[in-house]
Protein backbone atom coordinates (compact mmCIF):
# COMPACT_ATOMS: atom_id res chain seq x y z
CA UNK A 1 0.00 0.00 0.00
CA UNK A 2 2.48 2.24 0.83
CA UNK A 3 4.79 1.34 -2.79
CA UNK A 4 1.20 2.49 -4.59
CA UNK A 5 1.37 6.11 -2.30
CA UNK A 6 4.65 6.78 -3.25
CA UNK A 7 3.71 6.01 -6.77
CA UNK A 8 1.02 7.95 -6.83
CA UNK A 9 3.47 11.21 -5.01
CA UNK A 10 5.65 10.75 -7.83
CA UNK A 11 3.86 10.92 -10.59
CA UNK A 12 2.21 13.77 -9.13
CA UNK A 13 5.03 15.57 -8.71
CA UNK A 14 6.19 14.88 -12.44
CA UNK A 15 2.91 16.03 -13.51
CA UNK A 16 3.40 19.45 -11.96
CA UNK A 17 6.98 20.51 -13.27
CA UNK A 18 5.85 19.13 -16.51
CA UNK A 19 3.54 21.79 -16.25
CA UNK A 20 5.73 24.41 -15.00
CA UNK A 21 7.54 23.94 -17.72
CA UNK A 22 5.21 24.80 -20.20
CA UNK A 23 4.09 27.45 -18.98
CA UNK A 24 7.56 29.06 -18.48
CA UNK A 25 8.17 28.36 -22.20
CA UNK A 26 4.20 29.79 -23.79
CA UNK A 27 5.91 32.92 -21.23
CA UNK A 28 8.66 33.16 -23.20
CA UNK A 29 7.09 32.91 -26.67
CA UNK A 30 4.75 35.76 -25.88
CA UNK A 31 7.68 38.25 -24.37
CA UNK A 32 9.29 36.92 -27.90
CA UNK A 33 6.49 38.25 -29.95
CA UNK A 34 5.34 41.28 -27.91
CA UNK A 35 8.99 42.32 -28.59
CA UNK A 36 8.79 41.67 -32.61
CA UNK A 37 6.97 44.89 -33.52
CA UNK A 38 9.48 46.99 -36.00
CA UNK A 39 11.47 49.34 -34.13
CA UNK A 40 11.37 53.39 -33.70
CA UNK A 41 14.41 52.86 -36.22
CA UNK A 42 13.35 50.35 -38.94
CA UNK A 43 12.90 50.89 -42.68
CA UNK A 44 9.10 50.42 -42.39
CA UNK A 45 8.53 53.53 -40.41
CA UNK A 46 10.46 55.54 -43.29
CA UNK A 47 12.08 57.36 -39.90
CA UNK A 48 15.31 56.61 -38.13
CA UNK A 49 16.78 57.11 -34.52
CA UNK A 50 20.14 56.98 -33.25
CA UNK A 51 21.74 53.59 -35.09
CA UNK A 52 18.47 52.62 -36.73
CA UNK A 53 18.20 52.09 -40.65
CA UNK A 54 17.30 54.63 -42.88
CA UNK A 55 13.81 54.25 -44.20
CA UNK A 56 12.48 55.18 -47.74
CA UNK A 57 13.45 58.67 -48.14
CA UNK A 58 13.48 58.66 -44.52
CA UNK A 59 16.70 60.19 -42.97
CA UNK A 60 18.46 59.19 -40.05
CA UNK A 61 17.29 61.52 -36.58
CA UNK A 62 18.96 61.42 -33.40
CA UNK A 63 17.05 59.62 -30.71
CA UNK A 64 14.65 58.14 -33.20
CA UNK A 65 13.15 62.17 -33.83
CA UNK A 66 11.45 62.33 -37.39
CA UNK A 67 13.14 63.98 -39.96
CA UNK A 68 11.87 66.19 -42.40
CA UNK A 69 14.43 65.22 -45.52
CA UNK A 70 17.56 62.76 -46.30
CA UNK A 71 20.44 63.94 -44.66
CA UNK A 72 24.17 63.81 -46.20
CA UNK A 73 24.02 59.97 -46.36
CA UNK A 74 23.01 58.71 -49.46
CA UNK A 75 20.98 56.28 -47.82
CA UNK A 76 17.73 57.82 -47.61
CA UNK A 77 16.71 58.01 -50.97
CA UNK A 78 13.89 56.29 -52.59
CA UNK A 79 10.12 56.69 -53.71
CA UNK A 80 9.96 59.94 -51.06
CA UNK A 81 7.41 62.51 -51.39
CA UNK A 82 8.37 66.52 -51.15
CA UNK A 83 8.95 68.29 -48.18
CA UNK A 84 9.48 71.72 -46.90
CA UNK A 85 13.33 72.05 -46.27
CA UNK A 86 13.44 75.41 -45.24
CA UNK A 87 12.99 74.99 -41.43
CA UNK A 88 13.79 77.37 -38.65
CA UNK A 89 16.31 75.50 -37.74
CA UNK A 90 18.28 75.65 -41.08
CA UNK A 91 21.03 78.29 -40.64
CA UNK A 92 22.91 77.63 -44.05
CA UNK A 93 21.50 76.95 -47.50
CA UNK A 94 23.35 75.82 -51.00
CA UNK A 95 21.37 74.96 -54.11
CA UNK A 96 23.93 73.64 -56.58
CA UNK A 97 22.07 73.78 -59.82
CA UNK A 98 23.23 72.29 -63.70
CA UNK A 99 22.31 71.63 -66.99
CA UNK A 100 23.75 70.78 -69.94
CA UNK A 101 22.16 73.47 -72.07
CA UNK A 102 22.03 75.98 -68.77
CA UNK A 103 25.35 75.92 -67.80
CA UNK A 104 25.92 75.68 -63.73
CA UNK A 105 26.47 77.87 -60.81
CA UNK A 106 25.56 77.46 -57.05
CA UNK A 107 23.87 80.10 -54.82
CA UNK A 108 24.94 79.93 -51.16
CA UNK A 109 24.23 82.35 -47.84
CA UNK A 110 23.61 82.37 -44.51
CA UNK A 111 20.17 82.78 -43.11
CA UNK A 112 21.01 86.55 -42.13
CA UNK A 113 22.73 87.17 -46.14
CA UNK A 114 19.04 86.60 -47.21
CA UNK A 115 16.39 89.45 -48.13
CA UNK A 116 12.94 89.05 -46.72
CA UNK A 117 11.42 87.90 -50.24
CA UNK A 118 13.99 85.04 -50.73
CA UNK A 119 13.12 83.92 -47.53
CA UNK A 120 9.59 84.06 -48.07
CA UNK A 121 10.25 82.29 -51.32
CA UNK A 122 12.40 79.85 -49.92
CA UNK A 123 9.60 78.81 -47.17
CA UNK A 124 6.91 78.24 -49.71
CA UNK A 125 9.19 75.53 -51.60
CA UNK A 126 9.48 72.08 -51.47
CA UNK A 127 12.04 69.19 -52.44
CA UNK A 128 12.73 65.51 -52.60
CA UNK A 129 14.58 64.34 -49.96
CA UNK A 130 18.40 62.74 -51.82
CA UNK A 131 20.74 64.04 -53.58
CA UNK A 132 20.53 62.34 -57.20
CA UNK A 133 18.24 63.19 -60.08
CA UNK A 134 17.43 61.31 -63.80
CA UNK A 135 20.08 62.06 -66.53
CA UNK A 136 18.49 64.03 -67.92
CA UNK A 137 20.73 67.09 -68.24
CA UNK A 138 18.95 68.76 -70.89
CA UNK A 139 16.63 69.74 -68.08
CA UNK A 140 17.81 72.19 -64.94
CA UNK A 141 18.45 69.98 -62.01
CA UNK A 142 19.54 71.21 -58.24
CA UNK A 143 20.87 69.85 -55.34
CA UNK A 144 19.66 71.55 -52.33
CA UNK A 145 21.95 71.05 -48.93
CA UNK A 146 20.68 72.78 -45.74
CA UNK A 147 22.54 73.18 -42.51
CA UNK A 148 21.58 74.05 -39.31
CA UNK A 149 23.17 75.34 -36.45
CA UNK A 150 24.75 71.90 -34.68
CA UNK A 151 26.12 71.40 -38.35
CA UNK A 152 23.80 69.04 -38.95
CA UNK A 153 23.19 68.24 -43.03
CA UNK A 154 20.41 67.53 -45.20
CA UNK A 155 19.73 67.46 -48.77
CA UNK A 156 17.24 67.43 -51.75
CA UNK A 157 16.50 67.89 -55.24
CA UNK A 158 14.53 70.48 -57.14
CA UNK A 159 14.02 70.51 -60.77
CA UNK A 160 13.91 73.64 -63.22
CA UNK A 161 10.13 73.59 -62.22
CA UNK A 162 10.60 74.99 -58.70
CA UNK A 163 9.93 78.57 -58.08
CA UNK A 164 13.32 79.18 -57.49
CA UNK A 165 14.47 78.90 -60.82
CA UNK A 166 14.07 81.75 -62.99
CA UNK A 167 14.34 81.96 -66.63
CA UNK A 168 14.32 85.22 -67.84
CA UNK A 169 15.08 87.59 -71.24
CA UNK A 170 18.48 89.00 -70.42
CA UNK A 171 18.89 92.85 -71.40
CA UNK A 172 22.16 93.18 -72.17
CA UNK A 173 23.32 95.40 -69.14
CA UNK A 174 24.92 92.61 -66.90
CA UNK A 175 21.81 92.08 -64.37
CA UNK A 176 20.48 88.38 -66.25
CA UNK A 177 23.64 90.19 -68.62
CA UNK A 178 24.16 89.46 -72.60
CA UNK A 179 23.06 89.84 -75.78
CA UNK A 180 19.52 91.67 -75.75
CA UNK A 181 16.59 88.66 -75.31
CA UNK A 182 18.60 85.79 -75.12
CA UNK A 183 17.47 83.73 -72.23
CA UNK A 184 19.75 83.46 -68.69
CA UNK A 185 18.78 80.89 -65.54
CA UNK A 186 18.71 82.13 -62.46
CA UNK A 187 18.47 79.93 -58.67
CA UNK A 188 17.60 83.19 -56.56
CA UNK A 189 18.99 85.62 -58.24
CA UNK A 190 22.24 84.24 -59.33
CA UNK A 191 22.22 84.08 -63.40
CA UNK A 192 24.01 81.28 -64.91
CA UNK A 193 24.27 79.90 -68.53
CA UNK A 194 26.55 77.46 -70.67
CA UNK A 195 29.87 78.52 -71.82
CA UNK A 196 29.49 76.89 -74.88
CA UNK A 197 29.85 80.23 -76.91
CA UNK A 198 27.99 82.68 -76.14
CA UNK A 199 28.55 87.12 -75.29
CA UNK A 200 26.70 86.67 -72.29
CA UNK A 201 28.90 88.19 -69.57
CA UNK A 202 28.77 87.22 -65.82
CA UNK A 203 27.19 90.09 -63.39
CA UNK A 204 28.93 90.18 -59.97
CA UNK A 205 26.87 88.60 -57.05
CA UNK A 206 28.73 86.92 -53.96
CA UNK A 207 26.18 84.84 -53.49
CA UNK A 208 27.22 82.85 -56.53
CA UNK A 209 29.78 80.42 -57.24
CA UNK A 210 29.94 79.60 -61.03
CA UNK A 211 31.01 76.63 -63.32
CA UNK A 212 32.98 77.17 -66.68
CA UNK A 213 34.90 75.29 -69.20
CA UNK A 214 38.51 75.88 -70.45
CA UNK A 215 39.49 74.79 -73.77
CA UNK A 216 42.32 75.39 -76.28
CA UNK A 217 44.93 77.54 -75.45
CA UNK A 218 43.22 80.76 -75.03
CA UNK A 219 39.53 81.01 -73.46
CA UNK A 220 37.80 84.12 -72.48
CA UNK A 221 35.42 83.99 -69.62
CA UNK A 222 32.99 87.81 -69.89
CA UNK A 223 31.90 89.69 -66.80
CA UNK A 224 29.84 92.60 -66.11
CA UNK A 225 31.80 95.41 -64.62
CA UNK A 226 29.29 98.10 -64.44
CA UNK A 227 29.76 100.00 -61.65
CA UNK A 228 32.89 102.85 -62.04
CA UNK A 229 35.19 102.98 -58.78
CA UNK A 230 33.60 99.44 -57.32
CA UNK A 231 36.13 97.21 -56.51
CA UNK A 232 35.56 94.10 -58.14
CA UNK A 233 36.98 90.96 -56.89
CA UNK A 234 37.53 87.42 -58.51
CA UNK A 235 38.69 84.10 -57.29
CA UNK A 236 39.13 81.13 -58.92
CA UNK A 237 38.22 78.38 -56.30
CA UNK A 238 38.14 74.82 -55.69
CA UNK A 239 41.54 74.43 -57.65
CA UNK A 240 45.09 74.42 -57.17
CA UNK A 241 48.29 75.46 -58.86
CA UNK A 242 48.95 72.40 -60.60
CA UNK A 243 45.34 73.11 -62.18
CA UNK A 244 46.07 76.20 -63.82
CA UNK A 245 50.59 75.28 -64.14
CA UNK A 246 51.66 77.27 -67.40
CA UNK A 247 48.12 79.23 -67.84
CA UNK A 248 48.17 83.56 -67.05
CA UNK A 249 44.65 84.58 -66.13
CA UNK A 250 44.33 88.31 -66.86
CA UNK A 251 41.48 90.98 -66.86
CA UNK A 252 40.92 93.66 -69.70
CA UNK A 253 38.36 96.41 -69.68
CA UNK A 254 38.03 99.26 -72.38
CA UNK A 255 42.09 98.56 -73.06
CA UNK A 256 42.40 95.07 -75.26
CA UNK A 257 46.14 95.69 -74.49
CA UNK A 258 46.58 96.49 -70.89
CA UNK A 259 44.66 94.45 -68.62
CA UNK A 260 43.25 95.82 -65.61
CA UNK A 261 44.59 92.77 -63.59
CA UNK A 262 47.01 89.40 -63.61
CA UNK A 263 46.00 86.85 -61.09
CA UNK A 264 48.53 85.96 -58.08
CA UNK A 265 48.26 83.41 -55.89
CA UNK A 266 46.69 84.46 -52.34
CA UNK A 267 48.84 84.41 -49.03
CA UNK A 268 45.81 82.20 -47.84
CA UNK A 269 43.62 79.74 -49.89
CA UNK A 270 40.77 80.19 -47.54
CA UNK A 271 37.85 77.77 -47.41
CA UNK A 272 37.17 77.24 -51.27
CA UNK A 273 40.51 76.37 -51.77
CA UNK A 274 41.29 79.87 -53.94
CA UNK A 275 44.40 79.52 -56.32
CA UNK A 276 44.21 82.63 -58.38
CA UNK A 277 42.70 86.11 -56.66
CA UNK A 278 42.20 89.85 -58.79
CA UNK A 279 41.39 92.67 -58.31
CA UNK A 280 40.13 95.53 -60.31
CA UNK A 281 38.51 98.59 -60.77
CA UNK A 282 37.04 100.16 -63.81
CA UNK A 283 36.63 104.69 -64.85
CA UNK A 284 33.23 103.87 -66.73
CA UNK A 285 31.07 100.89 -67.25
CA UNK A 286 32.28 98.06 -69.40
CA UNK A 287 32.04 94.29 -70.12
CA UNK A 288 35.37 92.63 -69.44
CA UNK A 289 37.40 89.46 -70.73
CA UNK A 290 38.71 87.06 -68.31
CA UNK A 291 41.36 85.64 -70.30
CA UNK A 292 43.39 82.68 -69.81
CA UNK A 293 46.26 81.70 -71.93
CA UNK A 294 48.41 78.87 -71.97
CA UNK A 295 51.45 77.77 -73.85
CA UNK A 296 49.38 74.30 -74.59
CA UNK A 297 45.62 73.71 -74.80
CA UNK A 298 43.94 73.14 -71.57
CA UNK A 299 40.66 70.93 -71.17
CA UNK A 300 39.51 71.74 -67.49
CA UNK A 301 36.99 72.39 -65.49
CA UNK A 302 36.90 75.92 -63.14
CA UNK A 303 34.58 77.61 -60.77
CA UNK A 304 34.56 81.18 -60.22
CA UNK A 305 33.48 83.49 -57.68
CA UNK A 306 33.07 87.11 -58.70
CA UNK A 307 31.53 90.05 -56.10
Amino acid sequence: MRRWIACGLLLLAVGLGCTGINESDDSAGNAGRAGSAPSAGSSAAGVSGEGGSLGPGGAGGTGGEPNVGGDTSEGGEGAAAPVHFWTPAVQHIEIECFGFVAGYATFRADRTELGAAQLELLASQTGTPGSTYDDNDDQIHCVVTTTEARERQRRFIIDEDSALIGREASDGEGGAAGASGELVSTVLGCEFHSDFPNDQPFAANPRCLRGFSLGGSVSTIRLALTTPGKPYHIELVHCSEQSLAGTTVELFGADPVTPLATGSTPDDPGPDQSCLMLDAQVEAKVVGRLVFSSAKPTEAQQQMIFR
